[in-house]
């Protein structure tokens, strides 16, 4: 699952030229990885787009990505 408000994705297309990857780890009761997509602002790093994965595997963030590019399609990340 990925979510992504309209704020995050005007600040992807915005400063989204370099993007980085996070991810939480058990920080929750439920046993699901949480991946945030982030970019570095004016102000500091802002989430982007949060990725709920069903697994860490590199398949499932791949999946996730080819999502948020797919909703961005102006977006063009150099990094």
């Amino acid at each position: 699952m990925v979510i992504q408000t309209s704020f995050m994705k005007s600040q992807l297309l915005r400063f989204g030229d370099t993007v980085f990857l996070d991810a939480t780890y058990k920080t929750s009761m439920w046993a699901v990885p949480l991946f945030v997509l982030a970019v570095r602002t004016n102000s500091g790093y802002q989430p982007v787009s949060l990725l709920i994965c069903e697994d860490e595997t590199s398949d499932y963030i791949y999946a996730a990505r080819r999502v948020v590019r797919k909703e961005n399609p102006s977006w063009k990340p150099t990094h």
